[in-house]
């Protein structure tokens, strides 16, 4: 990742982890998983819970219905309060530790469409049905070759799907249909469920002509309910176009809430305000990245990511220009006019590094140490002393 951290992480409770994570990744804004936490809330508590009626819907309605942590606290402390609750050692706990799993805490915070390790927790399923604790270095690297085509697969396969599958309208607005070019597949489905959401509201009132507006539920339930509250406030930044929702959503999952397109509906504003749609989000993503300007400019070192944005862009282009012969040709004249200037820049780089080494390096050459012609003495070369052949010699005749 070329050194650049994560903005929000989602683990569970361990405690190494979160020792690591705040020493390694000091920027990051690491959450515990909001359905682990429940989960074991529920088993712990289940015999208090069984004696007080209501309590833990409550406490649940509580963590998942509040905007800020104000409205969570004093919500939490009420209803422990009135349920006599205050001696549960493990509810007081998780009071304790509330900054690192309630919603409320991180309202602002982008983490889409989730708030559990669902995501991750299925990518280790996948990992352990391709591979084994036991494997060898070789055999994990095979498999991790079946997994990133897998990956790679569905990728495209959501590309094609964006691509060429189109969703149907469900409304007459015209930013639906603006949404639906911007969009890819997936997301659209996603915000034309807030749009068919809208009718489920009402503007109850007008804070400021406009500006703010003040919304009320009308039906008691509806499909994919985020928050059963009946209150929402919709705010309208005229000069940015920009609209705002005391739900958050935009901050959170990066589309807006079915509030926001209420007030749309209200304000008769017809056009989808470029606010709407994230680059994160939208079909033509591929395009932008693989411009040279953004991506693979003169400050990325990453090699692969600059060979990625430049295949990308030539890949779009050629595929525009082969089916038209007068583009095609245009676009081979191009690349050979390109080749000629890119193995230029090549040489003169390299022409300005060797003239730089040649100035800031020694003007004496460094030579091996001379080598002697000899390299020891043969066995049965070597001159033996005239004493030492006597002494031999007559070693020899007492021994016979």
């Amino acid at each position: 990742m070329g050194g650049k951290e994560p903005k929000t992480i989602i683990t569970d409770q361990d405690k190494a982890m979160k020792k690591a994570i705040q020493t390694v990744l000091k920027s990051t804004t690491h959450r515990n998983c909001y359905y682990h936490i429940v989960t074991k809330m529920s088993r712990k508590e289940s015999t208090f819970f069984a004696k007080n009626s209501g309590l833990s819907e409550m406490l649940m309605y509580i963590a998942k219905n509040a905007f800020t942590p104000d409205e969570f606290e004093m919500g939490w402390n009420k209803v422990i309060k009135d349920y006599n609750a205050g001696g549960e050692e493990h509810l007081s706990k998780l009071f304790r530790i509330r900054h690192r799993w309630v919603p409320a805490y991180f309202m602002d915070k982008f983490y889409p469409f989730s708030s559990s390790t669902g995501r991750s927790e299925s990518t280790n399923n996948m990992w352990k049905c391709y591979s084994q604790h036991t494997d060898t270095i070789t055999m994990f690297l095979e498999q991790y070759e079946v997994i990133q085509d897998k990956c790679l697969s569905a990728l495209d396969k959501k590309k094609l799907t964006s691509t060429l599958k189109t969703a149907k309208l469900v409304t007459r607005h015209p930013f639906e249909k603006q949404a639906l070019e911007q969009f890819t597949h997936e997301i659209f489905e996603k915000f034309q469920i807030e749009i068919t959401n809208n009718t489920a509201f009402k503007v109850d009132g007008s804070l400021e002509p406009d500006r703010h507006l003040r919304l009320k539920r009308i039906v008691k339930f509806y499909n994919h309910m985020e928050f059963k509250r009946e209150l929402f406030d919709v705010t309208f930044d005229d000069e940015k176009k920009n609209f705002m929702c005391s739900c958050k959503k935009m901050q959170r999952d990066g589309i807006h809430c079915c509030h926001v397109i209420k007030a749309m509906v209200h304000m008769e504003i017809n056009d989808l305000p470029e606010s709407f749609a994230i680059k994160r989000w939208r079909k033509d993503i591929d395009m932008e990245l693989a411009t040279l300007g953004n991506v693979a400019d003169a400050s990325c070192g990453d090699e692969t990511l600059k060979f990625a944005g430049v295949m990308s862009h030539m890949a779009e282009l050629c595929n525009k220009a082969c089916p038209n012969d007068k583009a095609y040709n245009v676009m081979i004249q191009c690349m050979r006019d390109m080749e000629t200037k890119v193995l230029a820049a090549i040489r003169e780089d390299e022409g300005a590094k060797k003239l730089h080494d040649e100035e800031t390096g020694s003007n004496e050459t460094l030579r091996d140490p001379p080598m002697s012609d000899r390299r020891g003495t043969k066995r049965g070369d070597r001159m033996m002393p005239e004493v030492d052949n006597e002494q031999r010699i007559s070693k020899g005749e007492q021994q016979k």
